[in-house]
């Protein structure tokens, strides 16, 4: 009885927010939160938590998709996009029924990147958890190919090649101007979010470095370094504190 307590409370806190998107933008934070928040609950394991916050991304989303058009408009179909936003809804409901957290973190992060495609396409407003979105997906590319035993068949530059396609999308997040942030995550706090970047930006240091040895061996732990305070700056926009 408790538990369906806690998860009564919740919903009625969330369908409490405006669930439209800000200036026609199809921007929603409040998905975001919500499914970010999930993935950090999955990222420790916390599966006690599952059935409470998919719930509030299942309500979350039923009036995200109130706002979105029904018919298909020039460059992009929107038809296709919500059967696929219920049915990818429906993975992670059954990924949490199952406490697959490797699943749920797979597929809120694949929820997060569709939005991000579709303001890319709808030609949205910059949003700036897109470029880090757009970023932790070039991040994850180059993961693959670090831990790729085969990487040694790999040429030197197509390899040095995803480092900088990593470095550019990070690049065009970490010196946009973050108070634009403030616009969308008005309780972010500048000190903590400055203090995450400049993580992001001393792990990707290390990793540059650790390619100087040119030793597959080298590159791993500064690239799993670089991955988990990536996922840290990510946690902070499902941060209690940042979304109306």
């Amino acid at each position: 009885m408790k538990t369906y307590k806690v998860i009564f409370a919740s919903l009625l806190l969330v369908s409490t927010f405006s669930i439209k998107a800000q200036v026609q933008s199809y921007i929603y934070p409040e998905l975001d939160k919500a499914l970010i928040q999930l993935w950090e609950i999955a990222e420790y394991k916390n599966v006690d938590l599952y059935e409470n916050q998919v719930a509030i991304v299942e309500l979350v989303w039923s009036q995200v998709q109130e706002d979105l058009p029904k018919e298909d408009i020039k460059h992009f179909q929107f038809i296709g996009f919500n059967r696929f936003m219920d049915n990818l809804i429906a993975d992670i409901q059954y990924a949490c029924a199952n406490k697959n957290d490797r699943n749920i973190k797979s597929l809120t992060f694949l929820a997060l990147r569709e939005f991000e495609i579709l303001r890319h396409c709808t030609s949205a407003p910059d949003y700036p958890l897109d470029l880090l979105i757009e970023a932790y997906n070039n991040y994850q590319e180059l993961h693959f190919i670090v831990h790729d035993p085969m990487l040694d068949l790999f040429a030197w530059f197509e390899f040095e090649d995803f480092v900088d396609n990593f470095e550019y999308c990070w690049f065009l997040f970490s010196k946009d101007d973050l108070m634009t942030i403030k616009e969308y995550f008005p309780e972010m706090s500048m000190e903590t979010l400055n203090k995450r970047i400049e993580d992001v930006n001393t792990c990707f240091e290390d990793f540059r470095l650790s390619l100087e040895t040119a030793y597959l061996k080298d590159f791993k732990m500064p690239c799993d370094q670089l991955g988990k305070s990536m996922k840290e700056l990510i946690f902070l926009f499902g941060s209690e504190q940042n979304v109306h």
